[in-house]
């Protein structure tokens, strides 16, 4: 015998069906997107000013500099507009110079693409991939609970503690590359603190931990010659 109140069990499931679906679909303006959403409209306004600005500065500058030199400007003031808006990915905007320059007769390929192989890049690059990795490993956080517990919780410790090791690492590593590491712990650093008291990591407790790391591996650097190579 069946259920007489099956079929109204099941009504108010089959009538939440569509609203449940309608509720998790996308409105229409979450899928149009924020004005300042870099991959809204405003982003291709921002990729053609580059250009155009570029080229408006090549033709307004005197005749008295060359077309290389105007032809740099133009690079130039393209490049810095995408940079600052990041209209296209910083790595893009990086790479301009080895598709204009050469196209534009302002350097040869070899001679433009020389300096992306130089070795502070590398250096930067190295230290970059070191930061990373700390963060994979989540040793930064491990880090910042040592340094907690070694120096105490006030926020004058902690910003010293922060400095001390800083300098340490500096002296072993490079200093771009112990800067890159820190960052991460102070930033961790940063949340305990918030975890516990909002009021304590205010804006000051968080800038005086960033420039405790930049003093932190400056000073730390000049103990050996490893911390600071020299530039070539």
């Amino acid at each position: 015998m069946s259920n007489p109140l099956s079929g109204a069990s099941d009504s108010p499931s089959s009538a939440a069906g569509p609203e449940t679906a309608e509720n998790s679909a996308p409105s229409a303006a979450e899928q149009k997107g924020d004005a300042l959403d870099p991959g809204g409209q405003r982003r291709w306004w921002l990729l053609a000013l580059g250009p155009v600005a570029g080229l408006v500065l090549a033709l307004v500058l005197p005749s008295s500099l060359s077309f290389e030199g105007r032809a740099v400007a133009g690079c130039a003031l393209w490049m810095a507009i995408w940079w600052m808006t990041e209209a296209a990915p910083i790595p893009v905007t990086s790479l301009l110079p080895l598709v204009l320059f050469p196209m534009f007769g302002m350097g040869s390929m070899k001679e433009v693409a020389a300096p992306y192989a130089d070795s502070v890049v590398f250096l930067v690059m190295g230290g970059v991939i070191l930061g990373l990795a700390t963060e994979k490993a989540n040793l930064h956080l491990r880090v910042a609970l040592l340094t907690i517990r070694a120096v105490g919780t006030r926020p004058a410790q902690i910003v010293f503690g922060l400095m001390a090791a800083s300098a340490f690492i500096s002296a072993w590593v490079s200093n771009t590359a112990t800067a890159v590491i820190m960052v991460p712990i102070a930033v961790s650093i940063l949340q305990l603190v918030r975890s516990v008291d909002e009021q304590a990591a205010g804006t000051k407790f968080a800038a005086s931990m960033l420039l405790g790391v930049a003093y932190g591996v400056t000073i730390g650097s000049t103990a050996t010659l490893i911390g600071q190579p020299r530039w070539p």
